[in-house]
Formats: structure tokens, C-alpha cells, sequence
């Protein structure tokens, strides 16, 4: 990719072939254009507070890295772009633990938090608190990933067995605490290209499925599977507490085989990265998926593909030429056939019930994410929709303040 600006006005990006999803890929962060003097003058220092040059809503004041980020309303942004919101001041304290945050919402020193799972059906049953509830929608899939290059995944028939075993709905229920939709494959709905459904490619709960490719695998029985390792990040436990019982249950697998460890995001991050040795990966591991830009490249060609830094070590197939096609695609319909081709290959697909694709199974897609949010009565805003791709837009938001200060007692 080549990028030059030949005026003060224009910017020219060349791509190195015809990739339709740039368009999604503009809207990204990362790739928008910075000040380049800043930078040549700061070096290292160009995003520090009255130094880095920005163009949005806000400006940042104060970014003390995992404690507090200020910012305030940028006095040069234009009247007419600025949203309905209130908010010249924005502070945003970096608190990790989860519970920690809920007793700062309780004590009316934060205006919005997560609610934890062990305190949901409190909160839902509390006169009060149930009226500050918020839906959220969340469009990151949760999935359970597969370490292809070593035993007993890189036996593709084991895979399929555990993924049919997984009934999603229960998993809802019983381990998301009904947040969140069942997928069976990787690119939900709204995505471009993505499938129109949430089941279909795919395959869901089929015992008798499961059982039948145990059976072809080199563990008929679930006898001689080995031990087996699974990881994920803190509160994950759950989720390998309902594949254990799954896999006692429908396949008769000893649950004594597989040991759990919780493990700090960044920690999981490094022990499942592509360039990580066999030897130190987890068999299985708990994690979610959410997009950089909304087009079913990013899921299936920038997770999925061989081509990529792909974190399943799945070996090369012809579903992956089915990937770098669909990238390459320029007409939007033959696109989306393409995708679906390939997700139908990757995950299986299933007609009345019955199977009539056998997928390679990288990983078992779970729920797309959603949840509840407390919000306090005097903070408004599109609270369930914003920032589901990127970042919150706090220019939308309104604070009455002096509802909020009476709150606090008057601070």
C-alpha cells in the first residue's frame, strides 16, 4: 500500500490488489492520517497531553496510563458536527476489577458500570436498580479455539464432536446468564458479507453427529484421549466447566482429563500467538473475537486464514483460496457467496438436521456478545448501540449535572 498527500486537501491510497473491504477498513483508527510535523518534533512524545494534534470533539487533558484519561470539548470543533450531548469534561478512571467499579455505581461515584454475573439477578430484582438497567449489543463472538498442531485436535473428527455436543441455547442460559445469541459460525449478521443468519452455515446440537465422528476419530469412545489443557481469562472457568460436561455426558470423556487455568488477558494473548512453541499451548482456549472494521474479512480472512497469523497453527486448505477469492471479489453478491462457501467449509452446515457439510472446525463459535449495563437516571445517551465498532462518542451524551451532584452530596 502506497499513501501520499499531493495537496492539503487530498490523500491517495494505492493498494497493492482490488480489495473491496478497504472501504470498511478507512473508518479504522489507526489508519487515519496524523500531523506529521507534531510527530517529526515530539518523536516518542507526540501523543502526550498539549502536544499531540487532534481533530474530534475532545482534547486530551490528562492520560495517566492505567489510572485515569481526562479530556475536554475541543473549542475549535465545528458547531454543526458537535452532537446533542452536554459533556465539556470527560473523566474516565481506569478501574480492572469488575466488582470494584459496581461498588463505586452503588456509592454514586461512577455514572455507568457492568453489572457482575453474580450480581445480576440482584440487581434485576432490586426496585431501583432494575429501572437503571441498559441492553447492550455487542457484535464480538465468543468462541472456544482449537490448538491444531499437536494431539488430540489435530484430529479434525474430534473437533467436529465437540462442537456438536455444545448446546448453545443451554450455554446461554446457564453460563452467559441469557446475554448474548447462539452462532454457529464466525461473521454474525451486519457485517457486509457475513451470512444472513446466526445458524446457518453451521451445526449445532447434534448428538448423534458428535457421536458418529468420535467414532471416525482416533479416540472412539474417549478412549486414549490424552490430557487435555484448557485456558482462558479470568471468569472463563464456567465455560470449560459446560464443555467438561458436555464431553462426560454425550461422549463419555473422563471430565478428570481436562485441567482449567484463568490467566491475565495480555498472559493468554502471548500463549496462543502464532510464533508461541507447541510445547507451551493450551489445547483449548476461551476467547471472543470483536471487529476492527465491518466487512466478513475481518473475521474469516484476517482470524481464519492460513495466510495470516493464525493462532490455531490450522494447516493450509483449499477453503483458504475460497478466502483470498472472496477478498479479491468485486462483485458484492458473488462476494457474499464466497463467504458463505467458505464459512460452510470451516464450520459444516446442516439442512433439517442433518449434516451435509462436514467443516474443518478451527474453533467452536458460541454467542455473538450483549449484556446489561446500570446507568445512573441522570446520564443519557445511546448507551446499547454506541461504540459497538470503535470507540464511545461522549459528544452524544448529556449529564444533569445537578441531579448528579446531589447525588454525590453536593461534590
Amino acid at each position: 500500500m502506497n499513501v501520499v498527500a499531493p495537496d492539503d486537501a487530498t490523500l491517495v491510497i494505492t493498494l497493492r490488489y482490488p480489495a473491496p473491504f478497504f472501504f470498511s477498513m478507512s473508518t479504522i483508527w489507526t489508519i487515519r492520517p496524523v500531523y506529521r510535523e507534531v510527530i517529526e518534533e515530539a518523536g516518542d512524545n507526540w501523543t502526550d497531553p498539549g502536544v499531540i494534534v487532534t481533530n474530534g470533539p475532545y482534547m486530551v487533558a490528562e492520560l495517566i496510563p492505567n489510572v485515569r484519561r481526562v479530556a475536554v470539548a475541543n473549542p475549535f470543533f465545528p458547531a454543526d458536527l458537535r452532537g446533542p450531548g452536554n459533556i465539556e469534561r470527560l473523566e474516565i478512571s481506569i478501574v480492572r476489577d469488575g466488582n470494584t467499579n459496581f461498588s463505586l455505581y452503588l456509592a454514586n461515584q461512577v455514572d455507568i458500570t457492568g453489572i457482575p454475573a453474580a450480581e445480576l439477578e440482584n440487581v434485576r430484582n432490586d426496585p431501583e436498580l432494575s429501572q437503571q438497567i441498559v441492553p447492550s449489543t455487542d457484535i464480538a463472538v465468543g468462541y472456544l479455539a482449537f490448538d491444531h498442531s499437536k494431539a488430540p485436535f489435530d484430529d479434525v473428527h474430534l473437533r467436529r464432536a465437540f462442537a456438536a455436543i455444545l448446546d448453545r441455547s443451554a450455554y446461554i442460559q446457564q453460563v452467559q446468564l441469557g446475554q448474548g445469541q447462539a452462532i454457529y459460525h464466525f461473521t454474525p449478521p451486519g457485517m457486509l458479507h457475513a451470512p444472513p443468519s446466526l445458524t446457518d452455515p453451521g451445526v449445532g446440537f447434534n448428538v448423534q453427529y458428535a457421536q458418529e465422528q468420535l467414532a471416525l476419530s482416533r479416540y472412539p469412545g474417549c478412549q486414549g484421549l490424552p490430557p487435555v489443557s484448557l485456558a482462558g481469562t479470568q471468569g472463563s472457568a464456567d465455560n470449560f466447566e459446560f464443555i467438561k460436561a458436555a464431553a462426560e455426558q454425550y461422549l463419555g470423556c473422563d471430565p478428570n482429563l481436562f485441567t482449567v487455568e484463568e490467566l491475565e488477558f495480555s498472559v493468554l494473548l502471548q500463549l496462543t500467538a502464532f510464533n508461541q512453541p507447541t510445547q507451551n499451548r493450551p489445547h483449548m482456549w476461551s476467547i471472543a473475537w470483536g471487529p476492527d472494521y465491518a466487512d466478513a474479512n475481518n473475521w474469516v480472512g484476517d482470524v481464519i486464514s492460513c495466510y495470516k497469523d493464525n493462532n490455531f497453527l490450522r494447516p493450509c486448505t483449499e477453503v483458504d483460496d475460497l478466502i483470498e477469492a472472496a477478498a479479491r471479489e468485486l462483485d458484492p453478491e458473488r462476494r457474499t457467496q464466497l463467504y458463505f462457501e467458505a464459512e460452510a467449509a470451516l464450520f459444516g452446515r446442516e439442512v433439517d438436521g442433518q449434516v451435509v457439510v462436514d467443516g474443518e472446525v478451527p474453533f467452536i463459535p458460541l454467542s455473538t456478545g450483549g449484556g446489561f449495563a446500570l446507568v445512573k437516571p441522570w446520564y443519557e445517551g445511546p448507551f446499547a448501540t454506541d461504540g459497538i465498532i470503535g470507540g464511545q462518542h461522549w459528544d452524544w451524551r448529556t449529564v444533569d449535572q445537578a441531579a448528579q451532584q446531589a447525588a454525590r452530596g453536593g461534590r
